[in-house]
């Protein structure tokens, strides 16, 4: 369950949210819609804790939600599927859930048979083998659900995972959404006009319209406690001694990490003009190093980026997992 209770959220003179209180249950289909502009995905980026509101507090089971609860939820509860599917095109869709699984686990003991019962809800069991850059837009986009279905996350956070995918396969991906919310908690922003349209008639979808806002003010009453937040430490010679380095692509995928984070660090500390600035971070992106570049410490972060737009360090920032560098950097500018 997670109660926003009171969220107040501006940016510059627009206000985004006015005391704005929700409370989701533990499962279920929430479809947050609205206009352009309207807070749709600060509200998600809230919940998700990517986004620090001006004012108010979220709850999640009766926890209060601070940055240490938001790193252990991310970890272990929430899974973000971003419109920017952050896959590897040239290896298989099991070495791209590979990557994601050894981010939270040791070993790869069990990896297969829980990766390929995850492409099994997601209609994609046959595709285990298959490199990703010869599935279609709708299939990547299913694969990005799969590693998230991957972590046993309770919570599925989407922020208009359908954008870029035409009518047939976004019926897809929204009816395995659908599905998923039998046992999760789903929370989906969408701005599809025609998919809105069917869930108003769906009366097992909660609809959150964003366009009238005032009408979310509640006095939700919460017995707060605790989570029993328990450190979960990867052991890094495990994770590069019996994996990595023990196939032969994946070391080639690492390899590939260290020139990015290289060539990335050499074009922002040179401040190249803005084009450089943006291919540079997308570079960075396309292979998954996010979580890899924002954990630097404070000081080395703000001399590399010191140079940047706030918009390319907003750009990192809703991508990453390891968020309180750049609040931090944030927070000073």
């Amino acid at each position: 369950m997670i109660i926003v209770k009171d969220l107040s959220k501006s940016f510059g003179d627009k206000v985004l949210l006015n005391n704005f209180s929700y409370k989701f249950n533990d499962t279920g289909y929430y479809l947050i819609k609205g206009v352009n502009g309207s807070g749709k995905t600060t509200l998600l980026n809230m919940i998700s804790g990517l986004v620090k509101p001006d004012s108010g507090n979220i709850y999640y089971n009766n926890t209060l939600c601070n940055e240490k609860v938001y790193e252990y939820l991310r970890r272990e509860e929430y899974s973000y599927i971003f419109q920017n599917l952050n896959l590897v095109g040239s290896l298989t869709v099991k070495d791209n859930l590979k990557i994601g699984y050894l981010s939270v686990n040791e070993s790869l003991d069990g990896f297969e048979l829980k990766a390929k019962e995850v492409l099994e809800k997601v209609f994609l069991g046959d595709r285990f083998e298959q490199k990703v850059k010869y599935l279609s837009g709708g299939e990547k986009q299913r694969i990005t659900i799969a590693r998230a279905l991957l972590k046993d996350a309770k919570v599925i956070l989407a922020d208009e995972p359908c954008a870029s995918l035409d009518v047939e396969n976004a019926q897809l991906v929204y009816k395995t959404l659908e599905d998923l919310s039998k046992d999760h908690l789903v929370i989906v922003v969408s701005h599809d006009d025609d998919y809105i349209q069917e869930c108003e008639k769906n009366g097992n979808i909660t609809i959150i319209d964003m366009n009238d806002k005032d009408k979310y003010i509640n006095n939700y009453e919460v017995c707060e406690s605790s989570i029993d937040i328990k450190e979960k430490k990867v052991s890094h010679t495990n994770f590069l001694s019996k994996s990595l380095f023990s196939n032969i692509k994946l070391l080639s995928i690492f390899l590939c990490l260290i020139n990015s984070i290289l060539i990335a660090f050499v074009m922002l500390s040179f401040n190249y003009n803005e084009y450089s600035h943006e291919f540079a971070i997308n570079y960075a992106k396309d292979c998954g190093i996010n979580s890899v570049l924002v954990s630097s410490q404070k000081d080395d972060f703000k001399e590399v980026y010191s140079n940047i737009d706030n918009e390319y360090i907003n750009e990192l920032y809703s991508s990453s997992c390891s968020i309180s560098t750049l609040e931090a950097y944030n927070d000073e500018s």
